[in-house]
């Protein structure tokens, strides 16, 4: 074992699969930048990612940086949610492409169709299987954005207004995407 700051005690090539786990995304996402910057993600094949939070962030780095999600689940364990993310480096010959994962989908048996931001925000593969866990956190954020438009009705600044239109177009794509998907599964 060794013990350092993100990938700084890895050497280039050195590894071909890499797991971070129990930090926030955007922590991940840092690390991972910083190894990228060095050479240290050049002969990785495979990034397992279990970030505690800002999976969104994470995903869109992997996106911006050219790796491809092939797997993701979300669970709960002593009452946290735990979403897993795995990737690899993005191959067009093999058809693995982020355009792929990220193309628009059509929801549950409705006509509402999906792009990529909702894709990177909640999941393309958690939202194509969704689970008890997948419903819980998003019903468990609706009521933390109903929370914070609480908190901003209290305000009168034009600023405020604008932050509680942006946080009510929040809540109406999670309850719409919520209601289109397999019932069964809530």
């Amino acid at each position: 074992m060794r013990r350092g700051d993100g990938l700084e005690v890895l050497e280039p090539g050195e590894v071909n699969c890499i797991t971070i786990a129990g930090m926030g995304g955007a922590l991940i996402a840092s690390i991972l930048d910083r190894g990228q910057s060095q050479g240290k993600l050049k002969d990785v094949t495979t990034l397992v990612l279990q970030p505690n939070v800002g999976e969104d962030i994470l995903r869109r780095w992997l996106l911006n940086n050219e790796w491809v999600l092939t797997a993701e689940s979300i669970l709960e364990e002593d009452g946290k949610l735990y979403e897993v993310l795995t990737a690899v480096p993005e191959d067009p010959g093999a058809g693995i492409t982020n355009a792929n994962v990220y193309r628009e989908v059509t929801l549950g048996d409705s006509a509402v169709v999906r792009g990529q931001d909702t894709l990177l925000q909640m999941g393309p593969f958690v939202i194509q299987a969704p689970n008890e866990v997948f419903f819980a956190k998003w019903q468990g954020e609706i009521r933390k954005l109903e929370g914070i438009l609480t908190s901003l009705s209290r305000s009168e600044l034009e600023s405020a207004e604008n932050k509680r239109k942006l946080i009510r177009d929040q809540i109406k794509e999670i309850t719409e995407v919520l209601q289109c998907l397999p019932k069964d599964k809530q």
